[in-house]
């Protein structure tokens, strides 16, 4: 929960504009500062009349839109079992950019806990449908993450987080761990390692 960026590129007027902030656990609405530059330098850089202007920069996205603040969507309530014994959860689930995330049955508090990256780590919770769980860590490092839980042979396999279409969902395959996965050759060997959350 650290960063976010964006470029847009306008060639037939050579011009362009890039935009970054960082961060500890942004709120989502607060993401909209980038849209905000990029949608005033589009038009400057076009020669439009700005509909972002000083009047209505502060209220973006209103008059346009609803407001993110108050129109938040929430993960659905958290139901009190599980479907099924919780060290069928337990294992190590691996993504070849995002890393390893590991769930183990925390034997003081018989709570089903997750580690994920250098920083990830949080209890799961049981959600309904029964297919789902959520993902909740510390509000400061691991915003909560619902996933989906896909058997194979009556065994759990795959964890499966949705993205916002067009963008394909993160999938975590039980049993694949990082060390399994080959690096890509790199020039001068220098390879550098994503983490969705480190």
């Amino acid at each position: 929960m650290g960063f976010g960026s964006l470029m847009s590129l306008y060639p037939d007027v050579s011009g362009g504009v890039f935009t970054a902030f960082n961060g500890p656990a942004v709120p989502d609405f607060v993401k909209d500062v980038n849209s905000i530059i990029h949608y005033r330098v589009a038009d400057m850089l076009l020669g439009l009349d700005p509909w972002l202007n000083t009047t209505t920069a502060c209220s973006f996205p209103q008059p346009w839109a609803k407001d993110p603040v108050t129109d938040v969507t929430m993960p659905p309530a958290p139901s009190r079992d599980f479907p099924r014994d919780k060290r069928d959860y337990e294992g190590t689930f691996g993504n070849s950019i995002f890393g390893n995330l590991t769930v183990y049955l925390n034997s003081t508090d018989d709570t089903l806990r997750f580690k994920v990256g250098l920083i990830g780590h949080g209890v799961i919770l049981p959600l309904s449908p029964v297919n789902s769980v959520l993902l909740k860590g510390p509000a400061s490092q691991f915003a909560p993450v619902v996933a989906y839980v896909e058997e194979m042979q009556g065994a759990i396999n795959r964890l499966v987080i949705p993205e916002t279409p067009p963008e394909p969902p993160v999938v975590f395959v039980r049993g694949m761990k990082l060390t399994d996965v080959e690096e890509p050759p790199t020039e001068g060997g220098v390879y550098a390692r994503c983490c969705l959350w480190c």
